[in-house]
């Protein structure tokens, strides 16, 4: 029994496996939806923070970092939703990307904050600890799963 070949590069490049939109990226496309809206949250509540930036000396100047960090986090969490869901090969790159951005963001958010004398609160820390964790997870995922290498191949 012979397999007829009509593309044999296509054919080389095909992944044995599952693929769409399905399996754990359903988890990561819910994350990918969420994350631009938690983001103009997180922006609505730095813009009521600045009537209160003249009584700490160097918090307008760090209200203004964080807003320029989470305005990049909207504008790329767009773009990574429009790759996610039109299973564009720069999505799992980019991606990880994000969620590595995400954990130096609150790294140095947090230490600018802790440098104009605000204390460091619980909070913070388990933010970027959830962050980390988050990375630990979904990075792997990415650079491993036979879905993800299977569904994100469009150019």
């Amino acid at each position: 029994m012979s397999v007829q070949v009509n593309d044999p590069i296509k054919f080389l490049d095909e992944q044995p496996g599952p693929t769409g939109l399905g399996g754990w990226l359903i988890l990561m496309g819910i994350g990918v939806v969420i994350g631009p809206l938690a983001v103009l949250f997180a922006i609505s509540q730095i813009v009521k923070a600045y009537q209160f930036a003249s009584a700490t000396p160097g918090l307008s100047v760090a209200l203004t970092l964080e807003l320029i960090m989470q305005i990049g986090f909207f504008v790329f969490g767009l773009y990574a939703a429009y790759l996610f869901f039109n299973k564009k090969a720069q999505f799992p790159k980019l991606q990880q990307i994000l969620l590595i951005a995400s954990v130096v963001a609150g790294v140095l958010d947090t230490a600018i904050v802790s440098g104009i004398g605000i204390s460091m609160q619980p909070s913070d820390i388990k933010e970027i600890a959830k962050s980390i964790i988050v990375c630990a997870i979904w990075i792997p995922y990415l650079r491993v799963s036979k879905r993800v290498k299977n569904t994100f191949v469009e150019p």
